[in-house]
């Protein structure tokens, strides 16, 4: 177990970090049969790590015999330049609640990464994802033109790339309410955690969303895309002329 001393020793062993961070990455998406598989963390953002956390210190796991580099971890204190904040694991912004929730929907029985609102391709057309998805061509192109400029009918896609099939901010949304449901009432219907429903939708009701606060038939949103942590979307091949 080594200690650096200072930044000048982490960033001499940089090109090590980011080989175990590829590594570790790597293991990960075959554990879990990952598709696409998740990027590594750049190597931008470890070095901004390295050159302003303040105070920095952590520790390398090294082989005792080659010194080869087996793990590393880097500690510094929680730091925010707001003069007024609050983030905790009940904030929307945390990410937890989004968290909690897709754990929910797992133990409902919802296969792990697959989404409906979405299609990962394998090199095929955007004519042919609308074709075998059963959506219109044209809406596809509008859903998903802010993600791919370009983007038209006649698109080759790369493999992995994610297309959008609906709009998540009205397929989100309890497509059961009812005029009598509350927070409460959702949430057992749904199997959903109460306090993360009542998490991410507080923002949407201005008078204040409690667990008995009458819906009046505005339906809650049952899942935080924004918040979540995704897997990593591919681009667009020829998005904006491809051949025929």
């Amino acid at each position: 177990l080594v200690a650096p001393h200072d930044r000048v020793e982490w960033f001499l062993a940089l090109g090590e970090l980011m080989a175990i961070g590829d590594e570790a990455t790597r293991r990960h998406a075959d554990a879990l049969a990952l598709l696409p598989r998740p990027a590594p963390m750049p190597v931008a953002y470890i070095a901004q790590r390295i050159d302003t956390d303040d105070p920095l210190w952590g520790w390398q796991v090294r082989h005792a015999a080659s010194g080869q580099l087996q793990g590393f971890v880097t500690l510094t204190r929680f730091t925010t330049w707001s003069a007024d904040f609050a983030w905790d694991s009940s904030s929307r912004e945390s990410g937890m609640p989004s968290a909690r929730l897709s754990n929910a929907r797992l133990r409902s029985g919802e296969p792990y990464g697959v989404d409906p609102l979405s299609h990962t391709t394998s090199g095929e057309g955007l004519a042919e994802v609308a074709r075998a998805r059963g959506v219109d061509v044209a809406e596809l192109v509008n859903l998903n033109k802010d993600l791919y400029p370009g983007i038209n009918s006649r698109s080759k896609l790369l493999d992995g790339t994610r297309i959008q099939l609906a709009d998540p901010a009205v397929a989100d949304l309890d497509a059961d309410c009812s005029r009598k449901d509350t927070p409460r009432t959702v949430a057992a219907r749904t199997r959903l955690p109460l306090d993360d429903l009542l998490a991410i939708n507080a923002a949407r009701f201005s008078g204040g969303l409690e667990a008995d606060t009458p819906l009046d038939g505005k339906p809650l949103l049952l899942r935080d895309r924004e918040s979540e942590v995704d897997l990593p979307i591919r681009g667009v091949e020829r998005a904006g002329g491809a051949e025929p």
